[in-house]
């Protein structure tokens, strides 16, 4: 039973958020995933929790770091996300069974299917459903959809590439038919669709790193993994490059860049100095967790006073930056601390979950050049770290 309200809790975080009161899906998923956080910690079997130490040694500093936060409002509203991240790898360490690992691979599955299904309604605007959709998503995240949509983005805080290296390992399992491998690969083809026409560059090189990696490590299908990414991938980008519906689409911003793709591009610089210079300010415990837009509002003008653009050309879209204006040297470094342990145990202790471990990997790089604070991010990013722990621990 507890698994069951694990697995609806993560569920409701990686979809959009549907509701326009205070009970709106992602707070009801916060509020599951915090319940079973407080049921976990009187759990009398409990799981040994390797990481623990290091995961709590970050979560201390940007905790304490509300010391130095001028915008409170800003802190409680990426530091909740943490919190509930981190309560999410808690509580799934401590539930952890061989049937629970099945159950949430094939919700996490079921969440990428969802929302596939979501963003090409929103991109095609299929009727009824995308009225359905407009009238039901929570207020704030459609504003957002609709400005990115204005100027070409679509499919905002899309993180389902990490789910490429699964798709592959249940492709080539002697145990997957021959229709499931037809599915498979139609769906594939779909979600690398998906990240060629989101407009949005880092997604659609996310996708591709999500492909070919598992094609470099895994030797004894490099060659048929190496045929069907071909087979995949030359009529996608053929179709989604010849055709003028598809707006200003990835392919054609990497390939025929207007001057508005290189402004972006070389802008990025500036957003990393402008979190350096932040930073610089209050070298050693930061301007307080959250607060580096709140920091850095004063550079922008009226014109740009949403919350589209405050991310857009504020944000610094890389966590080691944001960390360093915002909690300092001293939260960067437990971070860092965390992350390489992870590093270290995914390379030389933990010869399982290789799939688990490539996706997870692919959400850090992805944390370098977007922002990575939304609820999607760390619902995904925590959980695929307790899969993999827990497997490792299992296993050892």
């Amino acid at each position: 039973m507890l698994t069951v309200f694990l697995v609806l809790g993560i569920f409701l975080l990686r979809l959009p958020p549907f509701g326009n009161t205070i009970f709106h899906t992602h707070n009801v998923g916060r509020l599951i995933i915090l319940c079973l956080f407080c049921l976990s910690i009187f759990r009398k079997k409990k799981q040994v929790i390797k990481s623990l130490d290091f995961i709590v040694l970050y979560f201390i500093f940007v905790s304490f770091s509300i010391t130095l936060s001028v915008s409170i409002t800003d802190y409680i509203g990426e530091y909740k996300d943490l919190a509930v991240g981190i309560a999410l790898y808690y509580s799934y360490s401590r539930f952890y069974t061989k049937v629970s690992e099945r159950v949430l691979i094939s919700s996490l599955l079921v969440s990428v299917v969802v929302n596939t299904f979501i963003n090409l309604t929103f991109y095609i605007q299929i009727e009824p459903i995308y009225s359905f959709l407009v009238h039901n998503l929570y207020q704030k995240y459609f504003t957002l959809i609709d400005l990115n949509a204005s100027r070409d983005r679509f499919f905002i805080e899309n993180i389902d590439f990490f789910i490429f290296p699964f798709l592959f390992s249940l492709f080539f399992s002697r145990k997957t038919g021959y229709v499931k491998k037809t599915l498979l690969m139609l769906f594939i083809g779909l979600l690398l669709f998906q990240f060629m026409i989101s407009g949005f560059r880092s997604l659609l090189v996310l996708g591709l790193l999500a492909i070919i990696i598992p094609l470099l490590i895994t030797k004894n299908v490099r060659l048929k993994l190496a045929l069907l990414f071909i087979s995949i991938l030359a009529p996608l980008v053929l179709l989604v490059y010849s055709t003028p519906y598809f707006h200003n689409n990835s392919i054609n911003r990497v390939i025929n860049p207007q001057e508005q793709d290189v402004r972006s591009a070389t802008s990025r610089l500036s957003l990393l100095k402008n979190a350096f210079d932040i930073f610089k300010s209050s070298p050693l415990n930061g301007i307080g967790f959250g607060n580096i837009i709140y920091y850095s509002e004063a550079k922008l003008s009226e014109k740009y006073n949403n919350p589209l653009y405050k991310y857009t050309y504020i944000h610094p879209h890389n966590i080691l930056f944001e960390l360093l204006a915002e909690v300092g040297v001293m939260g960067l470094l437990s971070y860092l601390i965390m992350m390489g342990y992870f590093l270290f145990t995914d390379l030389y202790r933990n010869k399982h979950s290789t799939y688990l471990k490539i996706g997870f990997w692919m959400l850090f790089l992805s944390s370098l050049v977007n922002p990575s604070s939304v609820i999607q991010f760390q619902s995904t990013f925590w959980v695929l770290r307790s899969l993999i722990d827990a497997q490792s621990n299992t296993n050892n």
